[in-house]
């Protein structure tokens, strides 16, 4: 872990000396990565392939950053964002001799816009995503924020979830940042051939979990097309939908066998049973065992 964690961050790690306390390598996230970064820092040159979005925690406030061939003196409190576009230079120093560093980072392939939308298109839209240095924005904060609390304790197996968000955030900078809300060709719904397709698919990945990736090409489709022609067609985003057969399953489990609810919880997918049984009550109003008492 430690050989693919100094690969995987060196852009940010080699200039800055620093190792990422928490990163997402290994955890089959695709076409994204997350790190949290905590230490002390004199100075940063950074550029990356990737679109990538810094997120300020704590740490210094006061930096000078160099971009686009100009020092800008810049205030960064904590909860506020940069967003840097790919192949972007950014050198910063904090007012202090040595500044203390600590916030995440999630870094956006451009493979993964490429997927999302329809290959061209997606870089095209992705490339006219600007800089923007420390400013507020509370969705990207949350979604960061989801994000790393995923990574720190995941919920759920798959990656259903953590593809929703970063879909999310990438048509976010597409709509609120490039001023280009993505308008491919729309293909209707789902047939009713493609929707029994995709959700035998879903019902496959319950215990072990799926990606929006899989789905999609499941029946040819990028995954934007899918995510929305399965809303069309069900009224439900995908995660929404597994969730809900995940539940479904678990009743059905709760009422005909003895089994542990840990073991239930398990079996439909849930990497823990708090998580379980939190999200059993929230659709249902009632625990898992007070569930199963008032069905047997």
């Amino acid at each position: 872990m430690q050989a693919e964690s100094s690969k995987t961050s060196e852009p940010i790690r080699r200039p800055t000396h620093l190792e990422p306390a928490l990163l997402s390598k290994g955890r089959g996230w695709r076409g994204l990565e997350l790190y949290r970064w905590h230490g002390l820092v004199e100075a940063c040159d950074l550029t990356f392939d990737d679109l990538v979005i810094m997120f300020h925690i704590g740490g210094s406030r006061d930096v000078q950053a160099w971009v686009g061939g100009k020092w800008r003196d810049e205030r960064s409190s904590p909860g506020e964002i940069i967003v840097l576009p790919p192949r972007t230079r950014i050198f910063w120093q904090t007012a202090a001799q040595i500044g203390e560093v600590d916030g995440s980072s999630l870094h956006l392939a451009p493979s993964r816009f490429a997927s999302l939308l329809d290959g061209p298109l997606g870089q095209r839209v992705a490339e006219k995503i600007p800089f923007r240095m420390s400013h507020s924005d509370p969705f990207l904060s949350h979604m960061m924020l989801a994000l790393e609390d995923e990574l720190r304790e995941p919920k759920e197996h798959g990656s259903l979830f953590v593809d929703t968000v970063a879909d999310s955030v990438a048509l976010y900078l597409f709509r609120n940042y490039a001023n280009a809300c993505p308008a491919p060709i729309a293909r209707g719904g789902l047939s009713p051939r493609l929707l029994r397709i995709a959700c035998e698919k879903i019902e496959a990945g319950i215990e072990s979990g799926t990606s929006l990736d899989e789905l999609a090409a499941s029946v040819d489709l990028s995954r934007w097309h899918f995510a929305r022609a399965f809303r069309e067609a069900t009224g439900l985003s995908p995660h929404r939908y597994l969730m809900q057969r995940r539940i479904e399953r678990a009743k059905s489990l709760l009422s005909r066998t003895d089994q542990l609810i840990t073991d239930i919880a398990l079996a439909c997918g849930f990497s823990s049973q708090a998580h379980f049984s939190a999200v059993f009550h929230l659709a249902t109003g009632v625990s898992p065992r007070s569930f199963r008492r008032s069905v047997q």
